[in-house]
């Protein structure tokens, strides 16, 4: 994957993601491909920068994302705890809130949160999937000068695929009738992105970060629901726990799957009669889109 492209695909998703009081720039430079998933790198540059984001808060900052190449040499690399070799440095900076000492020692802590000062959301994910790639994260922060997360990831000889940008970006589109969506999504950043960009398409979206949530959901509003987009791998009850509840409260509600697995895999793990199309990850909003106004075309 080349980390530049995938970070270019994700311009207009990045500016719905991020509040109106941050000003988002990007500058991209030529970087060799990573070994990776667009999903792995998409997550790290989502969370990264919804936290700048939450960082800044209710003032006027800025988020900066850059990428570039490096040449990381022996006694660098020892004091990373990497090889040596050729590496893509991702960097993403804040202008917001800092953090003091004390937070900035278990921010990586998978069960620490600060999300009400604008870190702690993911970062623990972040970090498990950089270490995943053999990569290191780092992080300066100084309280009410901002942050900066560096993240280095090593390179591989070859060409990128040729739609490794093709992430999420905004297209201009026609607004859909008024329609209730239930997004069912456990990737905070992500699943908050796609809410944002269905509302400005004209849905009425409702978040749920789990398949217990998604179920609430159904109960509460069974009249309302029409649309359902259903991740795979949820935390909670399973999709097909999902499915089948939905069929109980709305039997006319169409189910809509999305998973990084392939087509054909997916539909093998959900198979019911209320699935009534696929939308492989990473997707295009204005793909999504469609797919969702040919489930209702067709119902």
């Amino acid at each position: 994957m080349d980390i530049s492209k995938i970070v270019e695909g994700m311009r207009g998703l990045l500016n719905i993601a991020v509040s109106r009081h941050a000003t988002l720039i990007t500058d991209l430079g030529e970087t060799l491909p990573v070994r990776a998933n667009s999903a792995q790198i998409t997550q790290i540059v989502m969370n990264l920068v919804v936290n700048a984001s939450e960082a800044i808060g209710d003032r006027d900052g800025v988020v900066r994302v850059t990428t570039k190449h490096i040449s990381v040499g022996p006694a660098e690399a020892i004091n990373k705890a990497l090889q040596a070799g050729e590496y893509v440095h991702l960097q993403v900076s804040d202008t917001g809130c800092g953090m003091p000492l004390e937070m900035q020692a278990k921010i990586f802590d998978p069960f620490f949160t600060t999300k009400f000062s604008g870190r702690g959301l993911g970062l623990a994910v972040v970090h498990g999937i950089v270490r995943s790639l053999r990569g290191a994260i780092q992080f300066a922060s100084q309280p009410g000068k901002g942050t900066t997360f560096d993240v280095l990831l090593p390179c591989v000889e070859g060409a990128c695929p040729a739609d490794s940008g093709g992430v999420l970006p905004v297209e201009k589109l026609t607004p859909v009738p008024r329609t209730a969506i239930v997004v069912v999504e456990d990737e905070e950043p992500l699943r908050s992105a796609i809410a944002k960009m269905l509302r400005n398409s004209g849905f009425e979206v409702f978040e749920a970060a789990s398949g217990c949530a998604a179920i609430d959901v159904l109960r509460a509003r069974p009249g309302e629901i029409e649309l359902i987009l259903l991740d795979l791998t949820i935390p909670g009850n399973s999709s097909h726990e999902v499915v089948a509840e939905a069929a109980l409260v709305r039997p006319d509600v169409k189910v809509i799957l999305t998973s990084a697995y392939a087509e054909e895999v997916a539909m093998q793990m959900t198979s019911h009669p209320l699935v009534c199309g696929f939308i492989r990850k990473p997707f295009r909003l204005g793909d999504l889109v469609e797919t969702l106004r040919g489930a209702l075309v067709h119902s």
